[in-house]
């Protein structure tokens, strides 16, 4: 089955349209046309392009300077409408007749491709206003002369306020203010079968007779980002709405406030009826339970206990809501099993922050020596070493993975690799990471550290038996592709210094294509002869690349 695609206007509220855009690729929707309106037609011009990896390092970075010329005194504000800068902004388009657009102008010239539009078997419509004719303007791109798609992109986008775009003497401003979702651009071809992309954004939205045709709305579950609100946390959270809201009108995902596999949530269904699953989503919201994640109904349950048990710690003073319980129970489980050495993930005392905590100097580190003194009582009865991670202060903050041994000195190794907000939160280590426990010499590494072999080289150096590397998370969504790529990390890491001399007659690495971030971009099929083409774009995203170096370049050590 073919769609027709409708992109709605709305600003920043736009970036929505890439996380619908993911989710019809993954579910291998094929689209015959779009139509668009404002950043609806920008959006559609790139889906038509294919250029959704583009699109998405745009939404990724994008800033109000990228689309307005600020006034000098407002550079580098996110918000454009906050109430501190409407004077500012009434001046502006008081002496210069509208905001000057020309930034955007500028990108939409370096991210359209006009000649793979026209190529492209997808049809693509916009909506504009012409101020001149007083009326609804709408433009496939047959209708647009060669050469011009920019300005026509820049005459569908001119909110009200900003300068008037001016084609062939006739001035327009943006189609929102008249037809803010163009449907009847693809109902006049014929189009049976439409998915309508609503941003809920500031504009006019028409009624269309639409007996007979299947029509599947995508609207927002939750309340987007201001209009003009570049704010970064905003635009990934709303790209994430997006991507859940459209498996969800697809049947993949069910839920209200939360999203989960269909078929657990029919699972659940046969258990709890639909009332409590949804009042346990409420609670969830309630207690600010993460919703840009894919759960179970067990999972979810669980992070609103969680989240309870912080509130409760808040309030009595335990340490991140029960967490030491847990920690003792699991060491009580590993006597029974006769377990050495015991490891618990980053910062699992803690929490980490800013996911857990806003951030680590709110840490309780009384309640931390506390737990660490409870730790080595722990530890003498048992028998066990137990490796914990956590956040420690002595003169800084570090994200610290301890030692507690049987009778024993503490030890322990602070991460080295700190990572984006890691830099905001704790302090850089300067120990190898290296404890010897029954004969057994032990490598610890934590977290970002593994995309480092200098730090792996290191122990190799001093001939380590077993390197632990703990992890917090890998993602804050279900994302199984993440999680390969880390797994793919550790792999290497455990081989890397390991010679391989076994030869099959089978193709276990065809030729491939992988992006800076080692996903796979494009793969010839496993053992068929194939040509492998690939449409590179060069860009100027470094992916961590000058972090990495900076790390990297606080490394010193000689190999034996």
């Amino acid at each position: 089955m073919e769609y027709g695609l409708v992109l709605a206007g709305g600003g920043v509220r736009g970036a929505y349209q890439i996380g619908v855009w993911k989710a019809l690729k993954e579910l291998k929707i094929k689209v015959s046309a779009v139509s668009g309106v404002s950043i609806g037609a920008v959006n559609g011009a790139l889906f038509v392009q294919g250029s959704k990896t583009k699109a998405e390092r745009l939404w990724n970075k994008i800033a109000i300077g990228d689309i307005i010329s600020l006034p000098k005194e407002m550079e580098n504000d996110e918000n454009l409408f906050k109430v501190k800068n409407l004077m500012k902004i009434a001046k502006e388009i008081y002496s210069n007749n509208g905001l000057d657009m020309s930034p955007l102008e500028n990108l939409l010239n370096e991210i359209v491709d006009e000649d793979k539009i026209r190529n492209s078997e997808i049809d693509f419509g916009i909506a504009t206003f012409s101020l001149s004719e007083k009326s609804e303007n709408y433009y496939f791109i047959k209708d647009i002369p060669y050469g011009k798609l920019t300005e026509y992109l820049m005459a569908s986008a001119c909110f009200p306020g900003f300068k008037a775009r001016t084609i062939d003497e006739k001035k327009f401003i943006d189609g929102g203010v008249s037809n803010n979702m163009p449907i009847n651009m693809l109902l006049e071809k014929g189009i049976e079968n439409i998915i309508a992309i609503d941003v809920k954004g500031v504009g006019f939205y028409r009624t269309f007779n639409l007996a007979g045709k299947n029509v599947i709305n995508i609207k927002c579950s939750r309340p987007q980002t201001g209009t003009f609100d570049f704010d970064r946390d905003g635009i990934r959270k709303s790209i994430q709405d997006g991507y859940y809201d459209c498996m969800k009108a697809f049947g993949k995902f069910s839920g209200v406030l939360y999203s989960f596999k269909a078929r657990d949530y029919a699972a659940a269904r046969r258990l709890y009826s639909k009332e409590l699953i949804e009042g346990i989503e409420i609670a969830a919201n309630i207690f600010g339970v993460n919703p840009y994640k894919l759960y179970t109904i067990d999972e979810l349950v669980g992070a609103v206990m969680n989240e309870y048990f912080e509130y409760v710690r808040q309030h009595n003073g335990e340490i991140s809501g029960g967490v030491f319980e847990k920690i003792k129970n699991a060491i009580l489980l590993a006597k029974k099993n006769a377990v050495q050495l015991l490891v618990f993930p980053e910062c699992a005392l803690t929490g980490y922050p800013p996911r857990d905590i806003k951030s680590s100097s709110e840490v309780r580190f009384d309640l931390v020596e506390d737990c660490c003194k409870k730790l080595q009582e722990l530890s003498d009865e048992t028998g066990i070493a137990l490796l914990v991670g956590t956040i420690y202060r002595t003169d800084q903050i570090y994200n610290r993975a301890i030692l507690f041994q049987p009778n024993q000195p503490v030890w322990f190794y602070d991460k080295r690799a700190l990572w984006g907000w890691d830099r905001e939160h704790f302090a850089q280590g300067s120990c190898d990471g290296i404890f010897e426990i029954a004969g057994i010499s032990v490598g610890v590494r934590i977290c970002f550290e593994v995309r480092f072999p200098e730090y792996f080289r290191e122990l190799y150096a001093r001939k380590t038996d077993l390197n632990v590397v703990l992890f917090y998370d890998v993602s804050d969504v279900d994302d199984t592709g993440r999680y390969d790529l880390i797994k793919g990390h550790l792999q290497t890491r455990a081989v890397e210094n390991v010679s391989v001399d076994s030869i099959h007659p089978y193709q276990t690495a065809p030729t491939a294509v992988f992006g800076k971030s080692g996903q796979i971009l494009k793969e010839c099929t496993r053992n068929q002869p194939e040509l492998l083409i690939y449409d590179f774009e060069k860009t100027e995203d470094d992916f961590g690349e000058t972090g990495r170096r900076t790390i990297s370049d606080t490394l010193f050590f000689e190999g034996k």
